[in-house]
């Protein structure tokens, strides 16, 4: 078989006998010297549905697919680091995130100062202790880094 799976307990092992990445990137028809791939959807689905069936929170949520971010945090200052696989400009990319602090300030090292709100986290942000959610939107070309001052 391809794929085995196996429950023991409350955990489920999980052994796929392929290179996933690899097929995604064949999919996806990689260009060495070439922005020019575009990356299949059923496969991210496939990627990704193991953590959202374990009930894990997401770091991030973003508004459009193939769009990466990595998030940095040190002290009462956070930076979101987001990378546009899509290879096209992005007008306009809702971010939420979930903060422990109060923000007072986001900023774009693109776009400038960005407008924000708050909102009451809920669901599994909400059971990882997080109080609140931090929306924003801004314009995304090839990548942007976003910091965000809490209080």
């Amino acid at each position: 078989p391809a794929a085995v799976q196996n429950r023991a307990g409350a955990g489920t092992a999980v052994y796929i006998a392929a290179s996933i990445g690899v097929g995604y990137i064949k999919d996806a028809n990689f260009v060495p010297d070439d922005l020019a791939e575009r990356w299949p959807g059923p496969h991210r689905t496939f990627l990704t549905q193991f953590a959202q069936n374990a009930g894990a929170a997401p770091i991030v949520k973003l508004s459009e697919p193939v769009v990466e971010a990595g998030l940095y945090e040190k002290e009462k200052r956070l930076a979101l680091a987001l990378a546009n696989f899509t290879y096209k400009p992005i007008e306009r990319l809702g971010v939420e995130l979930p903060v422990s602090g109060k923000v007072s300030a986001v900023k774009s090292l693109v776009c400038g100062k960005l407008k924000y709100t708050m909102a009451p986290a809920e669901g599994l942000w909400k059971a990882d202790g997080y109080p609140r959610v931090l929306r924003f939107a801004l314009p995304l070309g090839h990548d942007d880094l976003v910091l965000i001052e809490t209080k």
